[in-house]
């Protein structure tokens, strides 16, 4: 088994949290609606309810004829089109509800076009630019060939749905929102940086983890003591679109603050920073945010430095205890003493956004993970060793602009980590043309962590089924299934 895994450490001194002590308690086709020239074509109707070009005429809303067909209210023999509603057969399609094959006909719901024949509503040209040549429905699924937005609409070839849609091979189109073989994480890890990047081919042989979700590197903010400058310019920290973590002393009367729940709602997380600062305080403090706010916190923010905080992972199942040496964390680290003292940078009083976005540069260019003890902000007093808020704004809205960085919370990035050390230690067995790679999910895992994998060819299975290629770069696989694949046909 070869893995190739992304190994350096940096290790940089700032000054450390130990003197915490001071922390303060916080056109509708033709010329009318139905095509021909009026409501239902030539004229309103010369032979039924639907007449030769009734109500829908010979592009409206249901297939040849429109709602009436040639002579009734559905077509030759049934509402819509020659046999049934909407096209040749069935309610839209060639032979079915859908045309081809499902909902939308051989191009759309209504006819052989879209919703209102060759040009009424939803064809070629009409209310049907949005739906095109093949509008919603498409040959296959609510996607059709290119899904909401035809062949140049909203969506076009490339747009919301592309060549499988909604319902099509896979979820998106060629290369919009999804592409042709993208996929939405299950995991809720962001995309990769990378796009059209082809599936291995040929035979397989091995598989390798993509460091820090395939990002080139990692950084995590987290907020120690839950104070009123947090939760005064919490909006603006919301705003700036990253994923922080919110470290907080239950004890404390700022821990009742209903911004937490708000946070939580907004896909922040919130860490544990014990009940009363103090790491003989660590189990209580995991009660309180569980019994009070409803989630299970994940990891712990060692009060002011407590090495002794460490020892509190493994009893309460936590991923990891941030510590407050200076430092950043290699994706190869040994997590069993790393997780339980993680180094982190704690920016000075006054920090500036220059001083901020150096240390997150220096990681950066070592494709390492680093993490952040900032208390709060400048102009309230309730914040130990303040810094600017717009030295904060500034240093995110910065590295943002880096698309290979991934800033996401303590947890997300710490759980990945954990994660690839642990697949690192799989067992590899093999059995006729498959390989089969077996790990030990650990009990203080997150619930639907994944990882991100590519290979040198083969199919990668799980539990029995082909996990799909995403056109990022690699294939994500359940890290909770415990298992992994690879066959060579």
């Amino acid at each position: 088994m070869k893995f190739k895994l992304l190994a350096t450490s940096v290790v940089m001194v700032l000054a450390g949290c130990s003197s915490e002590s001071g922390d303060l308690q916080p056109g509708s086709g033709g010329t009318g609606p139905g095509g021909g020239t009026n409501v239902g074509g030539g004229t309103v109707g010369s032979s039924g309810s639907g007449g030769e070009t009734s109500f829908g005429g010979a592009t409206s809303v249901g297939g040849t004829t429109s709602v009436g067909g040639m002579t009734s209210v559905g077509g030759t023999t049934s509402v819509g089109g020659t046999t049934s509603v909407g096209g040749m057969t069935s309610l839209g399609g060639t032979t079915g509800v859908g045309g081809g094959s499902v909902t939308g006909g051989a191009t759309s719901t209504g006819g052989l076009s879209t919703a209102g024949g060759s040009s009424a509503r939803g064809g070629r040209t009409g209310t049907g630019g949005s739906g095109g040549a093949t509008s919603v429905g498409g040959r296959s699924t609510s996607g059709g060939e290119t899904s909401t937005g035809g062949l140049s609409a909203t969506g076009g070839t490339a747009g919301t749905g592309g060549t499988t849609g909604s319902g099509g091979a896979s979820t998106g189109g060629t290369t919009g929102s999804g592409g042709g073989t993208t996929i939405v994480s299950a995991c809720g890890l962001p995309p990769g940086p990378n796009s059209g990047a082809a599936a291995p081919a040929g035979a397989g042989t091995k598989i390798d983890v993509l460091p820090w979700a395939g990002f080139k590197a990692a950084t995590s903010f987290s907020f120690d003591d839950g104070n009123q400058s947090q939760i005064d310019n919490y909006k603006t920290l919301n705003d700036l679109g990253v994923k922080l973590t919110f470290y907080l002393v239950t004890g404390w009367s700022s821990f009742n603050n209903a911004i937490w729940k708000q946070a939580i709602q907004d896909g922040h997380e919130i860490g544990n920073h014990t009940q009363n600062h103090s790491c003989g305080t660590a189990s209580q403090g995991q009660s309180d945010i569980k019994s009070k706010l409803g989630v299970t916190a994940y990891t712990l923010a060692a009060p002011n430095g407590d090495t002794s905080c460490g020892s509190s992972v493994d009893p309460l199942n936590l991923l990891l205890n941030r510590g407050v040496n200076g430092g950043s964390v290699s994706f190869t680290a040994d997590e069993t003493s790393v997780s339980k003292n993680l180094p982190t940078s704690l920016p000075p009083s006054g920090a500036s956004a220059k001083s901020l976005t150096d240390v997150i540069d220096g990681a950066y260019g070592k494709g390492e993970w680093q993490t952040f003890c900032i208390h709060g902000f400048t102009g309230d007093g309730s914040a130990y060793q303040p810094i600017p808020l717009q030295s904060f704004t500034d240093a995110v809205t910065t590295e943002k602009q880096k698309k290979d960085l991934w800033i996401d919370t303590m947890q997300a990035v710490g759980a990945y980590w954990r994660a690839g050390r642990a697949f690192a230690k799989a067992t590899k067995s093999s059995s006729g043309t498959d390989t089969t790679w077996q790990w030990t999910v650990p009990a203080n895992m997150p619930p639907n962590t994944c990882l991100r994998v590519t290979t040198d060819g083969g199919v990668v299975k799980q539990k029995g089924a082909a996990v799909p290629w995403d056109d990022h770069g690699y294939y994500e696989i359940s890290f909770d299934a415990g298992e992994v694949t690879l066959s060579s046909q």
